[in-house]
């Protein structure tokens, strides 16, 4: 018999919020105030080293701080540009985050999913590696903010994903054992095995079918049945 599922926690980027469209919009306009056309393959390069940068930040290889400079250092040369001191590259990244926000944008199967899902009446938090101000901004601008429960943030916990405490931070937030919960999210090896080896229930979202995965949901509205028949108190 499958273990019952008495509440989620739900990953923020990639999983509600569509952040590869809202920062490839948001590197568009950014580069283009600084005098570059963007191109497909700009952003894409965009992308990967914010997901290089980012990860080394996971890691606790370098502060967060070090991470958004080091992205702006690696990209600028690539449009001629001089990547220049901390407090110019802290500049720089400010305007992009800027451009980042007006962009934020969920996916289109969120609404429909949140209306579904509200009525089952779970316990639900938000366990995200943002910080909790931009996290928080950007939950009420996708318009769900009041509806998904307590944001849990690494800066709230002092280390992000797969750090155990960050798991375990959101057991505490929807007050059940980690058996109990079952958290979503779009990376494998941070929503998905670092949370089943805390103990949690485990799903992957993957829209694209990047990775593989036969189990993976690549809408959340695929996610509402198995919650209609495994909730339980």
């Amino acid at each position: 018999m499958s273990t019952p599922i008495s509440a989620v926690v739900f990953d923020l980027d990639g999983t509600l919020h569509d952040h590869d469209a809202s920062a490839t919009a948001g590197f568009g306009e950014w580069i283009g105030a600084l005098g570059s056309a963007t191109t497909a393959e700009l952003a894409a390069e965009w992308l990967r080293i914010e997901h290089e940068w980012f990860g080394r930040w996971e890691r606790g290889e370098i502060d967060f701080a070090a991470q958004r400079r080091g992205r702006v250092r690696e990209f600028l040369p690539l449009i001629g540009g001089l990547p220049g001191d901390d407090w110019q590259l802290d500049a720089q990244f400010a305007e992009y985050v800027a451009a980042y926000e007006r962009h934020w944008q969920p996916f289109p199967d969120v609404a429909p999913f949140l209306e579904a899902f509200a009525e089952l009446h779970l316990p639900v938090a938000v366990l995200s590696n943002g910080i909790r101000p931009i996290q928080r901004a950007k939950l009420d601008a996708i318009g769900v903010g009041d509806r998904l429960g307590r944001l849990i943030t690494a800066d709230d916990v002092g280390a992000p994903k797969p750090s155990p405490r960050m798991y375990e931070a959101a057991c505490a937030a929807v007050g059940f054992a980690p058996e109990r919960v079952l958290h979503v999210g779009d990376r494998p090896d941070i929503d998905v095995a670092a949370a089943r080896a805390f103990g949690m229930q485990a799903v992957l979202v993957d829209r694209e079918g990047q990775h593989g995965d036969a189990d993976a949901l690549r809408s959340l509205m695929e996610l509402l049945p198995t919650l209609a028949d495994r909730v339980g108190a």
